[in-house]
């Protein structure tokens, strides 16, 4: 169970190098429910400091789709607007013998003060080798070009922000040290991590880059409420599993109610296609019914 004990600040952090997917449609409705549930703000962040590979097409897709969805926000930050921020922050570490300049860049510097462990509200405790530890040591925060990193930018703006759990793929589960380890030094207050298993498509891992993924895809074939009704079951378990089997329509309003009850996930989850055609057949004849 997630026992909320006071409102948490979420977030959601997509990078404008693609269109909007599945995957993220996923994490950012979970980030969304946890907010809403305990009275707490969502806010999206557009991860922009790739200056490369980031495009404003891709912001403006990802934006439409979370208005698609209804997934209301507190705020729409840009990262590409902090840059002087990160500067400053990354000076203020190296001042206190947090981090170090070398050839242009600026690193973490730790000098031995390792944290031995910490904590995700999904998998458990989870340990920091001695070989993390030394990686950990070399993390560039902004690099010689005077770009800040992801991981740097991103922990820079979660204390920023005021964010106070944050909800995502196990795939970051090996960024998580690196970014426990930059909320210590950069703040007192506890940022909690919860990371819930990828989601999957005939056995396969479903990329970002797959035509599955794309979210043009269900726009174009699916109501959206059944889409979030999908996605809900991708990474969080009904409190009931009894109730979970014969009412398996879970709106919006009733998610944001049960949330807190219920589970979230490690586990791998799969995409069901069948499923999802179903309750895309029951959410359209409820909305028939409602507009008759």
């Amino acid at each position: 169970m997630l026992n909320f004990t006071k409102p948490m600040n979420t977030r959601i952090a997509p990078s404008p190098t693609g269109n909007a997917h599945i995957g993220l449609v996923r994490t950012a409705y979970l980030n969304y429910l946890a907010a809403r549930s305990s009275g707490g703000k969502f806010f999206i962040r557009i991860d922009d400091t790739d200056v490369a590979r980031s495009d404003s097409k891709f912001t403006d897709d990802i934006l439409a789709t979370f208005d698609w969805l209804g997934l209301d926000n507190d705020g729409v930050v840009h990262q590409s607007d902090n840059l002087d921020r990160y500067t400053a922050v990354a000076d203020g570490l190296v001042n206190n013998g947090l981090a170090k300049a070398k050839d242009g860049a600026i690193f973490i510097n730790l000098d031995g003060d390792y944290l031995d462990e910490w904590t995700d509200l999904v998998v458990g405790t989870i340990g920091i080798n001695d070989k993390l530890k030394k990686d950990i040591d070399s993390t560039v925060l902004i690099r010689s070009n005077g770009m800040p990193t992801y991981h740097f930018a991103s922990c820079v703006d979660d204390v920023d922000m005021d964010i106070d759990l944050i909800i995502r793929g196990t795939d970051h589960i090996d960024n998580a040290a690196i970014h426990t380890h930059l909320f210590n030094i950069l703040t007192d207050r506890e940022i909690l991590l919860a990371h819930v298993g990828l989601i999957f498509h005939n056995g396969k891992k479903i990329s970002k880059r797959d035509a599955l993924a794309n979210m043009d895809y269900y726009k174009a074939n699916y109501n959206p409420d059944a889409v979030l009704n999908a996605v809900l079951k991708l990474g969080w378990s009904h409190p009931d599993p009894n109730i979970d089997k014969t009412k398996p329509l879970i709106s919006k309003t009733d998610a944001i109610d049960l949330f807190p009850a219920g589970k979230l996930k490690a586990a791998k989850s799969t995409l069901d296609l069948n499923k999802l055609d179903w309750l895309n057949k029951k959410y359209g004849s409820i909305a028939n019914r409602v507009g008759a």
